[in-house]
């Protein structure tokens, strides 16, 4: 039987700490979030730029939102820090009762292009597959050619275009 509903740490099979090494020379620990990290990943989405802003719509970045992500139980979410503890990134699932669940992401501006992403997204997937479900999906802006390059390296293919105020394309990984 394919388990659904929440995803809890136990069942993602994942040690509590993550780390990897950047080709930069930096330590990445990544860990799934906390209900405290509020203002920790308020203040990521208060440094990132219009750019990252603009692609990350429609959802909100700000302090308010980055208390919302934390106190969420109904998303999975895995926060990258930097050897100072500041939150740089996180990833989340959310829809965890599909076989399919939804996937996003974000990177503060100053760590975009170092691997963050494409760690936080692997550790996503490890947690999808380690609960059987079917792949993950995500949404992004048709013209986000970094974020699509990015999703692609890590094996999602476009699905459909999405209509809306901003083009984007639905992509998934089929495990």
């Amino acid at each position: 039987m394919r388990p659904t509903g929440r995803v809890r740490n136990s069942e993602s099979r994942l040690s509590l700490m993550n780390e990897f090494w950047l080709s930069s020379g930096d330590l990445l620990r990544i860990r799934e979030k906390r209900e405290d990290d509020g203002d920790a990943i308020g203040a990521m989405l208060e440094r990132c730029g219009e750019k990252t802003y603009y692609y990350f719509h429609p959802y909100e970045l700000g302090h308010e939102s980055g208390l919302a992500v934390a106190r969420d139980s109904e998303i999975l979410c895995h926060l990258a820090l930097n050897m100072a503890d500041d939150v740089v990134g996180y990833v989340w699932l959310e829809q965890l009762n599909r076989d399919t669940p939804t996937l996003g992401i974000c990177v503060v501006d100053d760590w975009q292009g170092r691997g963050v992403g494409r760690h936080l997204m692997q550790i996503s997937i490890e947690v999808a597959r380690s609960v059987e479900k079917t792949g993950v999906r995500l949404t992004v802006n048709q013209d986000n050619a970094r974020g699509q390059a990015l999703y692609q390296k890590v094996g999602f293919v476009r699905a459909r275009e999405v209509d809306g105020r901003f083009p984007s394309y639905e992509m998934r990984l089929n495990f």
